[in-house]
């Protein structure tokens, strides 16, 4: 049986990897050292984990950054205060 990606509500970890752009072996990581990611399912007689779409997404959208409204007069007296460019 072929799995539909595109109809399916869940995400596997291969999914999840491609989205974030990480490897594999770093998602693993992040999991076994409790950083901050979304829900997961762990089937019982099964070794996949099955990310709920819905979940992953908002869980993701929760890190939108809203753009600053920092005009470029104000963004050169910031650079200069940090050295950036003289």
């Amino acid at each position: 049986m072929k799995h539909e990606k595109k109809d399916c509500s869940y995400l596997t970890d291969d999914d999840v990897c491609q989205i974030l752009s990480i490897n594999i072996q770093s998602l693993r990581n992040k999991i076994h050292l409790g950083h901050p990611l979304p829900p997961y399912i762990l089937p019982p007689a099964s070794r996949k984990r099955l990310w709920p779409r819905k979940e992953f997404h908002d869980w993701l959208a929760s890190f939108i950054v809203q753009e600053t409204s920092v005009n470029s007069l104000e963004m050169s007296k910031i650079k200069r205060k940090r050295g950036i460019y003289r």
